[in-house]
């Protein structure tokens, strides 16, 4: 029986599927009995593009040996607890969805006694509330309230969450006004990835509207809707609101670029949604990055009705330099 499937485009690959596990096989993720073996990594080098498919190939190895340790209730050093609370990247598997496993292992874990080993600190070092954070302290996991966000930058926290593992805030730096729309659009489909023609239309608009004219130095805050305090069918046009309380604004056109140039690490079918600055109405698209097996895209869409649709989708916003 076979356990692997390779589909080809011409020379490349399309994308590998495996068997998925026996209780979910329509996720097609590798087995662990095939992910475990370096099988699929010795097939996969006979490729010409079979590089870009070896941190999946990693990932899953590590993942069935993780999976086997547990089993035989053989402790995880911090480097094990590290890749699978997915601390520095997403781990990466060949399925439709998610390795199913991921879940099923952390399910199995104290995240409490975890989070002083994977954040590499003391108890005391992880804040649970506005109040705790102050130099030296390693991670917060807690709300998000105003002004949360200077006193976090400010104090050079690594780690956020609202709740571990699974609500994580990511602030990332981007250095903006240093190169054109086309320049940005060449790097991107240089990158593999590439615009949809809606989206191409928009950001016509949105740099003539709004263009930098000098560099300068940006952060971003990548959350869920929810973890921001927008619900489920909140009007766009009222999302700004929580934003706003947060030190929050919207994003200049170029930090959707740049955001997507930096989003080929991401698992395929992850993606976020970036509002941007626009020259006219609120009631306008937003622009959304997806990882997709055949590279980054980075598309416009309407939300449905004017409504942001599921608080748990993730949301990108620039950190106000007021």
């Amino acid at each position: 029986m076979p356990r692997i499937a390779i589909r080809m485009e011409g020379a490349n690959i399309a994308e590998v599927r495996g068997r998925g596990s026996r209780e979910n096989p329509s996720d097609q993720n590798l087995d662990e009995y095939i992910a475990g073996t370096d099988i699929v990594e010795r097939k996969i080098a006979e490729f010409p593009d079979g590089k870009a498919y070896q941190k999946k190939v990693t990932d899953m190895k590590r993942l069935t040996e993780i999976d086997h340790k547990m089993q035989l209730h053989t402790p995880l050093d911090a480097s094990e607890l590290v890749f699978l609370y997915e601390i520095d990247s997403p781990i990466q598997g060949f399925g439709y969805s998610r390795d199913p496993r991921i879940k099923e292992l952390r399910s199995q874990r104290n995240p409490e006694e975890d989070m002083p080993i994977v954040f590499a600190c003391e108890p005391s070092q992880i804040a649970r509330s506005p109040s705790e954070i102050k130099p030296g302290v390693r991670a917060y996991v807690g709300p998000l309230v105003p002004g949360i966000f200077t006193r976090l930058t400010e104090a050079t926290v690594e780690h956020i969450y609202t709740s571990f593992p699974e609500r994580k805030i990511q602030i990332q730096q981007f250095e903006i006004g240093k190169k054109n729309k086309k320049q940005l659009e060449d790097a991107l489909n240089q990158a593999g990835g590439f615009v949809s023609s809606q989206a191409k239309v928009y950001i016509d608009l949105d740099f003539h509207y709004f263009p930098f004219l000098q560099r300068n130095v940006v952060h971003t805050v990548e959350a869920k809707f929810q973890d921001l305090g927008i619900d489920d069918w909140t009007l766009l046009m009222d999302a700004g609101e929580a934003v706003d309380r947060l030190g929050l604004e919207l994003c200049p056109i170029e930090v959707a670029l740049q955001y997507s140039l930096k989003f080929s690490n991401r698992p395929v079918n992850d993606i976020v949604a970036i509002p941007v600055k626009h020259n006219a109405s609120k009631l306008r698209p937003i622009y959304s990055v997806q990882r997709e097996s055949e590279g980054v895209s980075l598309s416009a869409y309407w939300p449905k009705y004017f409504h942001l649709m599921n608080a748990s989708d993730k949301v990108v916003f620039l950190l106000s330099k007021k």
